[in-house]
């Protein structure tokens, strides 16, 4: 049976009278049980039970268009948080992840606040953030914008002020299309009366934040703006620093479950390959993307592939390792062709062959499956 939720509305009626059948709701009740033929008692358990419910009265919350805007706002978060949070569950260590930049956002102020999502590529930034967008977008009244891949994205000429056009779409409900940087005082002031929600997602250049998120006084009160990037100085020209968070790399546990799961396809060691795994673990330092290329290329292989692929990887020193995991989640996703172009570049003669013949078998598997 579905999971369901009862919200009481007590429209011109005394929540009282609800519960007891009793002042101007005893006539309509009784009426109601000669009409329908039903047994009274069962109605009465019902409606007792119903008024002890948390609800709204509408002698309590007025106008009338004010009951009606605070029922529907109420009806969307019970909604969100009956399904939002089962999305992430394949995502190795995000709840805590979420939590910490949710406490950051402060949702229960009014203030205009605007918080930075800081880490190395592949540690999972815009995995948090789209999480974290899906869990509260719903409270900001449709006013919300992800604006993804913007490192990607503002490469063509003139990309910034159609995304940061997108961004104006997206909060203010019709089509804008402004084509300069400089944004008409008549469209400011209407950004100032609505509450939004922005995700600028891998930023690299201060160019990009003063085009897309220069300015940012301009929204309502109880706004909120997350920037993910790579690049903490850059995040500070806009946010302070109490407000950025630096995505932690996942811990022992975390790591060699995310590990298994691409590996193994489930959630713990055969046997058999224990030592393989936890060594392989220790290259990934913890990075989500490493844990998943290096799984998802051993899947399937027999104990000399394991150890021919650890026999390379021991001839790559730290610091090339260190580069392998600047790769993003988001090349893997959706350029699984060019992410043995894109990894090989951090490498030299016989190292990038060594790394090559190591992911291989990810694209392989990926195709598959």
């Amino acid at each position: 049976m579905n999971k369901q939720i009862v919200i009481p509305v007590f429209y011109q009626v005394n929540p009282s009278n609800v519960r007891k059948q009793s002042g101007s709701f005893m006539d309509a009740f009784a009426k109601l049980i000669q009409v329908s033929g039903d047994e009274s008692q069962t109605w009465r358990e019902a409606l007792a039970e119903a008024s002890n419910l948390s609800g709204w009265d509408s002698s309590v919350t007025r106008p009338e268009s004010k009951l009606v805007d605070e029922i529907v706002k109420d009806v969307l978060k019970k909604l969100n948080d009956m399904f939002v949070s089962t999305d992430f569950r394949g995502l190795v260590g995000i709840d805590s992840r979420i939590e910490k930049v949710k406490s950051l956002l402060c949702m229960e102020t009014l203030d205009f606040r605007v918080v930075g999502i800081w880490g190395v590529g592949g540690i999972g930034k815009t995995t948090i953030a789209g999480a974290v967008f899906n869990q509260i977008s719903c409270q900001f009244d449709g006013c919300c914008c992800f604006v993804a891949n913007v490192r990607e994205e503002s490469e063509s000429c003139g990309a910034l002020v159609h995304l940061r056009d997108k961004v104006l779409s997206q909060i203010l409900w019709e089509s804008i299309n402004l084509g300069t940087p400089n944004i008409p005082s008549i469209v400011k002031r209407r950004l100032q009366s609505k509450k939004g929600f922005i995700v600028i997602d891998d930023v690299n250049s201060l160019k990009q934040l003063e085009i897309l998120a220069g300015g940012l006084d301009r929204f309502g009160p109880g706004s909120r703006v997350i920037i993910t990037t790579r690049d903490k100085q850059l995040l500070l020209n806009f946010v302070a620093a109490y407000n950025i968070y630096e995505v932690e790399a996942l811990d022992n546990r975390e790591a060699l479950q995310l590990f298994c799961n691409c590996a193994f396809k489930e959630d713990h060691v055969p046997k058999d390959f224990m030592v393989f795994a936890h060594r392989t673990v220790d290259y990934a330092k913890g990075n989500p993307l490493a844990l998943k290329v290096l799984g998802s290329s051993l899947y399937g292989k027999i104990e000399q592939d394991w150890e021919s692929a650890l026999h390379k990887l021991n001839k790559i020193s730290n610091l090339e390792i260190h580069n392998i995991l600047r790769i993003g989640y988001d090349i893997l996703d959706r350029e699984e062709k060019n992410i043995f172009i894109d990894i090989a570049c951090f490498f030299k003669g016989e190292y990038r062959d060594h790394v090559i013949g190591l992911l291989n078998g990810c694209y392989s598997s990926a195709q598959a499956g």
